[in-house]
């Protein structure tokens, strides 16, 4: 089988279908064609033909990114690319046109023309080679003598479409702004033509669709029901697919535009869709799109439903109200721009919120829910900050999570200290609380004694200045038992409840892995998760389990090991005790600083004899350094 030989094609171009319903494209190519026959010989079945019916101003369109990859794949045999003239080619302009030129050029194609405005190319170094051989050329000395004229009709070109849409675009506008349609007819409608009397011209407007506009009110009707809570959004979809609801057939044309290939449509309504008719004011007899500023503008075209209806189907989002200072009338309020939105900044849903950060642009994870067509909601972590969306489903991120803590645990030895100190505090705190306690009880009735003590003097007296003078101290007196009572801060613990928190304290610090896995409180996950990372990790540390751990963090069974590597280093104490540092400035709500005291004090006696083999005063110099530290970051409650 022999391959086809093609050393030309040609581009035939119109804006739409409409103007290529004539014989404007097969015009384009039979001249084409027999120009290239007669200029060059070339022959119909050497010619590929390329038909679009789309817009030339756009330098992205689907027909000339085919005719480039058809030079590259004919690139040996292809000379020649024909088009009747230059706008046909393209009305984007002289650059665009100049680059298609030298893309074409760069693959050995010659752009050549009916018109007969595109000349070949000159070389300015012709009978240069003399009687030795060939002319020299170079980029420089080879020219188009055409090419001012060639981008100047590119350009002209370019000016002729902003003219024909600044003159067609501006009428619509302003037809539009009066109420009149444009566009395509919304379901229930049809486009019409309609002869304005006062003004002799045709304007189109909307007519009803009696087989369509009986599902549009009905529509409305089963919507108010929804916002009653008598039926569902999807109750309201089968009924009204039940009752023989079909989307529009619509024809689908092939790439180019140029026939038709199938249609689409006759597709049952969802929830989605049926929300987007029931908010469009077309059907209660308003215009409200771009070119209205989407202010509301009556419409000349009949309306389906009336107001009241409409705002009983949209009373969720939007309401229809006369608004005497808007130049139209009307006006759509929008009931969320005057709710107030309120954000939940511990949202249980979304725990690791703030976190994790993005692997690309190092910020914290993005998290919420979309809804899809059923009405469930899908969870999701992600980011796309100018960059790929990356993204992860909480149940996805939970087994990442368990795959990390399940293999590490912190240092036995710092979590004993914690929970010794924890004791220690709570146990000082129940004195200390105790104390103010009975100092606090002890004022109030000495307070009340004075208080009962003016009264019965006030039984007594008869000057009218003295009783004003009583009644005075009198009220001193209870604002101040008024002012001691709100300014009690120390609650009074039972031997229980301390045993109680005690436990609390203890599950929640031995099973830190279990909290960090399967939060249960925002505040413990934020604080250890601090701890247990010395930076936020990004979602891909996580993955490969490489984030940056806390020196207390170790790597389950090797205990002892990691023990005795960890402080048979010099730095080692320096190192602790900055981490611990750390810790407490995290723990600052659940530590104060007595505990913090005790806390360093109990590591220096287990881990001090250690860390003085090498430099005995070294730990301890460090010791109080920290204790400095801690001082800054912590205010004593008693």
């Amino acid at each position: 089988m022999n391959k086809t030989i093609y050393k030309a094609w040609i581009d035939c171009r119109v804006s739409s279908s409409g103007q290529g319903q004539g014989d404007s494209l097969e015009i384009q190519e039979r001249k084409a064609k027999q120009f290239l026959f007669d200029t060059f010989g070339i022959t119909a079945d050497q010619i590929k033909v390329f038909r679009e019916k789309y817009s030339g101003r756009k330098s992205t369109r689907p027909t000339f990114d085919a005719i480039l990859e058809f030079s590259k794949l004919h690139q040996s045999t292809l000379q020649y690319g024909c088009f009747t003239n230059i706008d046909r080619f393209t009305r984007a302009g002289g650059a665009f046109y100049s680059y298609a030129k030298e893309e074409l050029k760069s693959l050995g194609i010659q752009l050549v023309d009916v018109e007969g405005i595109i000349q070949p190319e000159r070389n300015m170094l012709k009978g240069s080679g003399g009687k030795f051989g060939d002319d020299f050329q170079y980029d420089w000395s080879t020219y188009s003598p055409s090419q001012e004229n060639e981008i100047q009709r590119a350009e002209r070109s370019l000016s002729e479409v902003r003219q024909i849409l600044q003159r067609f675009v501006e009428k619509q506008i302003e037809y539009v702004q009066q109420g009149f349609q444009n566009r395509s007819a919304p379901y229930g409608f049809e486009n019409t033509k309609f002869f304005n009397p006062n003004t002799g011209k045709k304007r189109t407007i909307l007519k009803i669709l009696l087989n369509e506009a009986q599902y549009i009110r009905l529509m409305y009707q089963l919507a108010s029901q929804v916002h009653q809570g008598i039926i569902t959004t999807r109750t309201a979809c089968d009924k009204l697919n039940a009752q023989g609801y079909r989307s529009r057939i619509r024809q689908v044309w092939n790439t180019d535009r140029s026939r038709i290939i199938g249609t689409s449509g006759q597709k049952p309504i969802t929830p989605k869709q049926f929300w987007n008719y029931v908010r469009r004011p077309i059907y209660a007899g308003f215009v409200c799109e771009k070119w209205t500023h989407y202010h509301l503008v009556p419409s000349q075209s009949p309306k389906l439903i009336d107001i009241e209806l409409w705002n009983a189907a949209n009373q969720d989002r939007y309401t229809i109200v006369k608004d005497n200072n808007n130049s139209t009338g009307w006006k759509l309020f929008d009931k969320r721009s005057h709710q107030k939105r309120t954000y939940r900044t511990n949202n249980p849903d979304f725990p690791y919120k703030g976190l994790i950060r993005c692997s690309h642009c190092n910020k914290p994870l993005k998290a919420g829910a979309s809804t899809g067509r059923s009405g469930k909601r899908f969870p999701l972590y992600f980011c796309n900050r100018g960059h790929k969306q990356i993204s992860v489903n909480p149940n996805q991120l939970q087994q990442i999570l368990m795959n990390l803590f399940t293999t590490i645990d912190f240092d036995p030895a710092a979590i004993k200290v914690f929970l010794k100190s924890a004791k220690l505090h709570l146990f000082h705190k129940i004195n200390t609380t105790e104390q103010l306690q009975q100092e606090q009880n002890s004022q109030r009735e000495q307070l009340r004694q004075k208080a009962e003590a003016i009264l019965k003097k006030l039984e007594y007296l008869t000057h009218p200045d003295l009783i004003l003078k009583c009644q005075q101290d009198y009220e001193t007196i209870q604002d101040q038992i008024t002012l001691l009572k709100s300014s009690t801060r120390k609650k009074a613990y039972s031997k229980a409840e301390i045993d109680q928190k005690i436990t609390d304290i203890e599950k929640t610090i031995e099973h830190l892995d279990d909290t960090l896995i399967n939060p249960h409180q925002m505040e413990l996950l934020s604080a250890f998760w601090r701890c247990a990372f010395t930076e936020i990790p990004t979602l891909e540390e996580l993955e490969n389990r490489t984030p940056k751990m806390s020196p207390i963090v170790r790597t389950k069974g090797n205990s002892e090991v990691q023990k005795e590597e960890w402080w048979n280093t010099e730095d080692s104490s320096r190192t602790l005790l900055d981490e611990i540092v750390r810790w407490g400035e995290i723990l600052k709500g659940i530590f104060d600083t007595s505990t913090t005291y005790h806390l360093m004090g109990t590591l220096h006696h287990n881990y001090g004899n250690c860390c003085q083999k090498e430099q005995p005063k070294y730990p301890i110099k460090t010791l109080q350094s920290v204790k400095h530290s801690f001082s800054r970051f912590f205010e004593t409650e008693e």
